[in-house]
């Protein structure tokens, strides 16, 4: 089960991306952070499998006012204990 750490990037307009940010929270995949500032947005992106979030991501990227998705990282950690510890081996 994949976890993404993303980073939206906003489009300048604020009804715009008001609008964005409204239809990316219609999907229970992504849990969205609090503005960094008003063109940023962290969010969390948990999937089923590597391809759902390949696709959920391109998703997020086509979503009008979404200028920008960056990944900043992945954590393919199958056992939730050693994710709730910060663990980084992989299984």
């Amino acid at each position: 089960m994949p976890i993404c750490g993303l980073l939206i990037t906003l489009d300048a307009s604020e009804p715009i991306a008001e609008a964005g940010i409204l239809q990316l929270s219609t999907d229970q995949r992504f849990t969205l952070g609090e503005r960094v500032n008003p063109h940023l947005v962290p969010v969390i992106l948990e999937a089923n499998t590597p391809t759902e979030a390949q696709e959920a991501t391109e998703w997020a990227q086509s979503i009008k006012g979404v200028l920008e998705v960056s990944v900043i990282s992945v954590d393919y950690q199958t056992d939730p204990q050693k994710r709730a510890q910060g663990s980084i081996a992989h299984d």
